[in-house]
């Protein structure tokens, strides 16, 4: 299955860090964060990418290449202006695959993918959510989804924090590139405009994953890979 990587963001939080540098190529361990998901990915036999890039793009773009020094094929979208994650998707929409996985160029999780992808082709989904329950606040991420246990679909979905929800957004997910027909011709998030639209017509479920996630977005949670990262 195609890769997706979303790494066009600015790294507002991260100031002092990304003014020269895009967020995914900040070192940890002297390799560039964006290397590790990589390196994960690549041990569970995912080949081909896409990365979606747009502030300091050429300089990921310099950095991996075609991806051949790791025995992998990148290719890439590269945004002139912020389009928000849906509105990059929908750019890049003739060189997407019909289902892909598509994560985050700042975010690591560390599960078998597999086990997401069937479940996503097995209940025939539009967009299938890795989720976490976070009891031990291990990611620094106020809890922001519900989740119906039984039905497996997401009842709410959140970016601030919201009292009566227990999960979180862990980072990645399965896409079918038929939800692109719902984006607008416009500057545009998967999480603000196109979620809530899944939502309503029940077509947004979640997968329920064992394990935190890790992002480097806010400066305490850069550290907090720091600690763990190999």
């Amino acid at each position: 299955m195609q890769v997706v990587i979303l790494c066009g963001g600015r790294g507002k939080r991260l100031r002092q860090m990304t003014k020269r540098t895009p967020k995914s190529l900040i070192l940890i361990k002297r390799k560039p964060f964006l290397e590790y998901v990589i390196e994960f990915l690549k041990d569970q036999g995912f080949k081909n990418y896409m990365f979606l890039t747009g502030y300091m793009g050429s300089k990921i773009k310099k950095y991996f290449s075609n991806g051949r020094h790791w025995d992998i094929k990148i290719r890439y979208s590269q945004e002139r202006l912020p389009l928000g994650t849906a509105g990059a998707l929908k750019k890049a929409k003739d060189l997407l695959d019909q289902e892909f996985l598509l994560l985050y160029g700042d975010s690591i999780l560390k599960i078998n993918y597999l086990s997401l992808i069937n479940d996503f082709k097995k209940n025939r989904s539009l967009l299938e959510l890795a989720i976490y329950k976070d009891q031990k606040k291990l990611t620094y991420v106020p809890s922001n989804i519900c989740w119906n246990k039984k039905t497996h679909k997401i009842l709410t979905y959140s970016k601030a924090n919201h009292s009566r929800c227990d999960y979180v957004d862990a980072g990645a997910m399965v896409v079918s590139k038929k939800i692109i027909s719902l984006f607008p011709d416009q500057t545009i998030s998967l999480e603000n405009e196109i979620f809530p639209i899944l939502i309503k017509k029940g077509m947004l479920r979640g997968f329920k994953v064992p394990v935190p996630f890790y992002d480097i977005g806010t400066p305490e949670r850069l550290q907090s890979f720091r600690k763990i990262a190999e």
